[in-house]
């Protein structure tokens, strides 16, 4: 939408006033702060359009969805800002009803520069409001089961540049794991298990501040998942064993580290080391709370 199209009627000093008392008496209130910035001019927005966007992401994280929606989706309409489509999106695909996917889909593919094609190669790169959309995208085409799309998507997320733990940040990271991921899901085991391994090696180089050292462990940990899986997809069960124990390290209350490592186990022929591998994982879980079903499934078919 152009900025001629965003433009609107100011309203008179009289509706301007109701606008601001509102605000003054709602201060937790998304909807009214977001209905006095988009009546401000453009010079004058600036500071209730953050305070609107601060209340929002509170009110996404309370789970009051609807007033988080409404505020977004005026803020949207004014200003169609990219964080401002890309908040708008994530809330629709929080509430999930009706057709807030759609929506969310129709948001997020305005902030992409190409849409997807199966058949065509990928553009030469992509960055910020991009990459955030195309993740969201992708995330909910294989959600779907539509892997080839999924994969146009995330393609060009993977031809920006190698996933070096220097010249990415946390979001670009999860967006790499997915394209791994994709890879897998597309039978194309080999690619992801090079992918995966050039991570890793990337993310082992960089020097990490002890501010970044969290964020590394944890997409590494995410590399040695995929690495590990697209391992035992290619029957090197002794690699994936090394890969999935390494994740498990990383990882130590994931549920899936666990699961997965006992499936290496078990694939390479040690159905014991397999069976304690799942009871350690079910040990995560607290007297009272339900148990990973794939732990317990997987602990049955064992024990048989």
């Amino acid at each position: 939408m152009s900025e001629t199209e965003r433009t609107q009627e100011m309203p008179d000093a009289a509706e301007l006033a109701r606008l601001e008392a509102q605000a003054r008496v709602r201060p937790g209130d998304p909807v009214a702060r977001a209905r006095l910035a988009v009546a401000l001019p453009h010079d004058e927005a600036e500071g209730p359009t953050r305070i609107a966007e601060g209340l929002i992401r509170t009110c996404l994280r309370l789970g009051a969805l609807d007033p988080a929606i409404e505020a977004a989706t005026l803020l949207h309409q004014r200003f169609g800002t990219p964080e401002l489509a890309i908040g708008l999106a994530d809330a629709w695909l929080t509430r999930h009803r009706d057709d807030d996917v759609e929506r969310a889909v129709a948001v997020l593919s305005e902030l992409v520069s190409v849409e997807p094609d199966p058949r065509a190669s990928a553009p030469s790169g992509t960055t910020g409001a991009d990459l955030e959309a195309r993740v969201r995208l992708a995330a909910l085409a294989l959600g779907r089961g539509e892997v080839e799309t999924a994969l146009a998507w995330t393609s060009p997320i993977a031809a920006t540049a190698p996933p070096g733990a220097t010249r990415m940040g946390h979001a670009s990271a999860a967006a790499m794991s997915l394209h791994a991921n994709v890879l897998l899901a597309a039978g194309r085991a080999d690619e992801a298990a090079a992918y995966a391994a050039e991570a890793l090696e990337q993310l082992g180089d960089a020097s990490a501040t002890a501010q970044e050292g969290a964020r590394l462990l944890a997409e590494s940990q995410r590399f040695y998942q995929v690495l590990g899986i697209a391992e035992l997809a290619r029957g090197r069960t002794e690699a994936a064993v090394a890969a999935l124990s390494e994740a498990l390290r990383l990882g130590p209350d994931d549920p899936t580290s666990y699961y997965n490592l006992a499936l290496a186990f078990e694939a390479a022929g040690s159905p014991a080391a397999a069976l304690g591998v799942v009871e350690a994982g079910l040990e995560l879980f607290e007297a009272g709370v339900a148990p990973d079903p794939r732990l317990v499934a997987l602990r049955n078919r064992l024990v048989a």
